[in-house]
This record gives C-alpha cells, structure tokens and sequence, in this order.
C-alpha cells in the first residue's frame, strides 16, 4: 500500500471478504481474498485479522480442508483474543454454531450457541454481519423450541 490508512484498508478487506462469503460467493475465490486479507493483516500488524479468523475456519470447513488457519502461529493469537473480548468471541462462537448447524451436528451446534448467547453484545453486531447472525439466531431459537416441543410430546 503506497498511502492512506492500513486499518482502514484491512477493515475494507475485511468488510469485503464478510460479504463475499454470505453473499454465496464461489468459496476458492473466498478463500483466495481471506488468505490475501490475512497476509496483508500479519504484514501491517492490523489486529483486524482475527475478527476473520472465525470465518475463515467456517470457510475451511465448508471446503473440506483441515487447514484452519491461514498462516502459522494465528491460532495463539485468536485463541488469547477470544477468551477475554466479547468483540471476537462473538464471530467465533457465531460461525462454530453455524457450521455445526450447517453439517447437522447438533449436539456442538447446541452447546456453541449457548456460548454465544452469554457474550451476546448488540454493539457487535455492527461490525459482523448482523442480519446473518440474527437470520441464523432464529433458526437455532425455532430449532430448540421444536425439540423441546418433541420432548414434551414423547416423553
């Protein structure tokens, strides 16, 4: 980058790959922008790299691939970032229950929600795809109302 604002330019990235990737972009193309996002991440120290962490595993998985992470040593760092920021613990829980949800195992599905719900913060939202997490939210929500609803009919 020859001038301007690296943060800005990581955050335009980052807004960029988001919507790429819900919007059903072809995933190797995604994958492509988010490995180049997060070189582009590591190389300005850009802390933004781990709000993409999140998707990009969500991304791996959708693709099949065991490789998580983009680049070495990311996993310490979104891992010491999500236990304590209920900034970054919200896409991360988010696209754990989603892909869960997406491969129809439940019972992580379940407990990742939860775990969403208790970092739940609106100002989140904002910055991470709010209409597809509140989409998502009321799918898991109608999910648990009609298995409570079975338990309570077959008991």
């Amino acid at each position: 980058m020859a001038s301007g604002s690296s943060a800005y330019a990581m955050l335009n990235n980052l807004l960029f790959d988001v919507c790429s990737y819900w919007s059903g972009k072809d995933l190797t193309i995604v994958k492509m922008q988010m490995d180049r996002t997060c070189r582009l991440a590591k190389q300005h120290s850009v802390v933004i790299l781990v709000q993409l962490l999140p998707l990009y595993g969500s991304l791996s998985r959708m693709l099949g691939t065991t490789n998580v992470s983009p680049s070495s040593g990311i996993e310490k760092i979104e891992e010491e970032h999500r236990i304590d920021n209920p900034f970054q613990a919200r896409p991360y829980y988010f696209n754990m229950f989603y892909t869960a949800f997406i491969f129809r195992n439940y019972d992580h599905m379940k407990k990742s929600f939860e775990e969403y719900l208790k970092v739940k913060n609106p100002i989140t939202s904002i910055y991470y795809a709010a209409s597809v997490q509140t989409f998502y939210e009321g799918k898991i929500c109608l999910f648990r109302v009609v298995e409570l609803a079975s338990l309570i009919s077959h008991p």
